[in-house]
């Protein structure tokens, strides 16, 4: 027996040094990598070298870590998170530095960067990576050469460039959701001085959600990207590359994720003074004193509730009018489906962003290299959705709410309200025709940006070396973000037709203008418009100087 047991250990030890064996040799074989040449300091070297803290990616690495995007990169590079905002922004933190103002005018705290070119408008956290030769983070303040916005760090995304092999790739991909999704390039050597790479990628899917009223998908993606580029090298040291980028979206994306909330249905008393005792006054007087939901957890039983439209400006607008009789979701509860939404439409997202880039790059000596990058960009963004989701559980009044602000006007329940909102339907030329409470929001901007770098960098042979260079940048914006719904637009149609006998007046003493078109152009005053024009000119000349004090 014990002859039986040492036998058996003996083959044990034998299995495991040789399958340790095994594992070394195969841990040696994978440990070796190429060299990894960034950009970091706007100059090839390796990473092994850059004194700054860098993730560097290429696209194989990418691939393999399923990065496929922007957002993707906080699930490989550590301190950095990133969020959208309500509106088109988004939020890119590097170690807890970010961009968390609202506002058109508003510095991003990480600077976005296309081939070394800064984009202060960009699609980088819709479009997907491909044909890159790497894209790399910096983390830390970068302000010396990447200039403004760059206080907690730069994402700079690097295309491939032409080369003087033919060569081309195909891939294609089919998932559930029917997504398809397609990647493919093509270079191309037209002679010793020319080459072309072309290179794009498409992406379309059905939505992880559904409509529930349309009975469409919601949330689906139908997107598009394609980047030519062209090189020409006449001389040993004179290289010239033009690179033309473009990114196009138009489906039924969803700006914002499903929106929580339990209902503040309103006080019962205001220090200790009871409301009104009549039921329909009380009703309203409470509801002015509610929040619209209650601070509770994501947890609470109620959370998927929905908000109470007496906290709200259109349902003060709804008890002005005497369109709504309280709130309009009473009883309401939202599709526990967190990508399930409730809109009279399906929701609106088209982008598109077109960028021209001249790279040229001219060896003044063996040891001088003189660089010129000029960016022209422009970015067009729109989305339009129903920002509560949600439909009504209570129709708009076929007669008034006795409880009204005109209720002193003569025959304003028994003929003016009845001629202008037959059976409680409100003719909104933004919402449609609806018998019931109605919202939507949009939000555009259009954005153009031109810029100019040039830089002389030495590689000197000796201990002291230099980076010197300017930049000048040139931007400008006009945003919206319109808020409608149909019970101020109604409101102003019954004040329009006292005042000047035409509800759906445009312009005139005592009309609020109602603009008739459904995309709205500024010219109303029956929604809210914030309306963000912006432009940015700057200039900047930075430099840095490199002392290797010893080999080491």
């Amino acid at each position: 027996m014990r002859k039986s047991h040492h036998m058996k250990a003996l083959l044990i030890a034998g299995a495991s040094a040789l399958a340790l064996s095994g594992a070394a040799q195969a841990a040696e074989e994978t440990s070796t990598i190429e060299e990894l040449v960034v950009t970091a300091q706007k100059k090839a070297e390796s990473i092994q070298d850059v004194p700054i803290a860098v993730s560097a990616f290429s696209q194989d690495a990418l691939e393999k870590s399923r990065i496929d995007g922007g957002p993707n990169l906080v699930l490989a590079i550590p301190n950095v998170n990133f969020s959208k905002g309500n509106f088109n922004g988004y939020n890119f933190q590097i170690r807890g530095i970010g961009a968390k103002l609202v506002a058109t005018s508003g510095d991003a705290a990480t600077g976005i960067h296309l081939n070394n070119a800064p984009l202060i408008s960009n699609n980088l956290f819709e479009t997907e990576f491909y044909d890159v030769e790497r894209v790399e983070v910096l983390r830390g303040p970068q302000g010396t050469l990447y200039g403004r916005n760059a206080t907690g760090g730069v994402v700079n995304l690097i295309s491939n460039k032409p080369s003087d092999r033919l060569e081309g790739m195909a891939r294609a991909e089919y998932g559930n959701y029917n997504s398809i999704k397609l990647r493919g390039m093509i270079n191309a050597p037209i002679s010793d001085a020319f080459a072309v790479r072309l290179a794009g990628a498409y992406l379309k899917r059905d939505g992880f959600g559904k409509n529930i009223v349309t009975g469409n998908d919601a949330d689906s993606r139908d997107m598009y990207g394609y980047r030519a580029s062209v090189r020409f090298e006449p001389t040993d040291t004179f290289r010239a590359i033009v690179v033309y980028d473009k990114f196009h979206e138009d489906d039924s994306r969803s700006r914002i994720g499903k929106q929580f909330c339990s209902k503040d249905v309103g006080p019962a008393s205001v220090g200790g003074v009871a409301f009104s005792a009549v039921p329909l006054i009380a009703q309203l007087q409470r509801g002015l004193f509610s929040q619209g939901c209650l601070a509770t957890p994501v947890n609470s039983p109620d959370i998927f509730g929905t908000v109470n439209t007496q906290a709200t400006l259109g349902g003060l607008f709804g008890a002005l009018g005497g369109f709504q009789t309280g709130d309009a979701y009473a009883g309401k509860i939202q599709s526990r489906d967190v990508r399930d939404i409730e809109s009279n439409f399906d929701p609106i997202y088209r982008a598109d962003t077109d960028i021209v880039q001249l790279h040229l790059e001219w060896d003044i000596t063996d040891s001088l290299l003189l660089t010129s990058l000029t960016n022209q960009s422009r970015n067009r963004l729109y989305n339009r959705q129903d920002y509560n989701r949600y439909t009504p559980s209570v129709n708009f009044n076929t007669t008034p709410n006795p409880v009204n602000a005109l209720a002193a006007v003569p025959g304003y329940a028994t003929a003016i309200y009845p001629a202008l909102f037959p059976g409680g339907v409100v003719n909104d030329p933004q919402n449609g025709n609806y018998n019931r409470f109605t919202t939507s929001d949009i939000a555009s901007n259009s954005d153009k940006q031109f810029s100019q770098e040039v830089r002389l960098q030495s590689s000197f042979d000796g201990p002291f070396n230099f980076n010197v260079g300017a930049l000048y940048l040139d931007y400008s914006t006009e945003g919206d973000y319109y808020v409608m719904f149909n019970t101020g637009t109604a409101w102003y149609q019954v004040n329009n037709l006292l005042n000047t006998g035409n509800p759906n007046c445009t312009t005139g003493n005592g009309c609020v203008g109602i603009d008739p078109n459904k995309d709205p152009n500024r010219s109303g005053h029956n929604y809210f418009d914030s309306y963000n024009p912006y432009s940015l000119t700057s200039t900047a000349v930075f430099g840095e100087l490199y002392w290797e004090m010893s080999e080491d």
